[in-house]
């Protein structure tokens, strides 16, 4: 972020009512804020500013209005040295939240291809695609997937009526036989 604009929006946030005077006065002192990186100007550092700039300049809200509203304007000292500690900050976590560096691994290396390791290659792929494929050997093109079979619900009820009087312990049968005769009958509350 250019400095200048940094400069504008801190002296925006400090001083709404004047931000023009606020932004002359807090203008003087970029000449003097030459020895921070510029990567320490940026938006979240400007926040930072402001709330320290507030915390320590001394004055508050209550202070008499013979003071004008450059009251919250931070001097150069506290100005610095928010900067300076916010940096020192984000660069910490910067360097802490980076990973190691790892050892570049080497290339692999490649082994020389024989004609005998291609064509095993090969026969192994030619296997498993025969294995996969839908043209499987022995059956023929007219072959139909078998038609699946079904029953009206008489039928069914009738064999696991017949199912269940073989084997009165079958309880798939009781269970079914109820699940069918529920299915029949009307509903009257739904």
């Amino acid at each position: 972020m250019d400095r200048r604009l940094w400069i504008a929006i801190v002296a925006k946030a400090v001083c709404p009512m004047d931000e023009v005077r606020a932004g002359v006065a807090l203008a003087s002192m970029l000449p003097l804020l030459k020895h921070q990186p510029d990567d320490a100007f940026t938006e979240a550092s400007a926040i930072h500013v402001c709330r320290e700039g507030k915390a320590s300049s001394g004055y508050s809200d209550s202070m008499p209005a013979i003071y004008g509203p450059l009251t919250n304007v931070p001097t150069f000292g506290v100005l610095d040295a928010a900067i300076t500690r916010w940096w020192r900050q984000q660069r910490t976590r910067t360097l802490r939240s980076q990973p190691e560096p790892r050892p570049a691994l080497p290339p692999p290396q490649a082994e020389p291809r024989t004609p005998e390791a291609q064509e095993s290659v090969q026969r192994l792929v030619s296997a498993f695609a025969a294995e996969r494929s839908y043209n499987q050997p022995g059956v023929s093109a007219d072959a139909k997937p078998p038609k699946a079979r079904t029953a009206s619900d008489a039928t069914l009820l009738a064999l696991y009526r017949r199912d269940l009087a073989e084997n009165p312990r079958n309880s798939l049968a009781a269970t079914r036989i109820a699940m069918l005769t529920r299915k029949a009958r009307p509903r009257l509350f739904d």
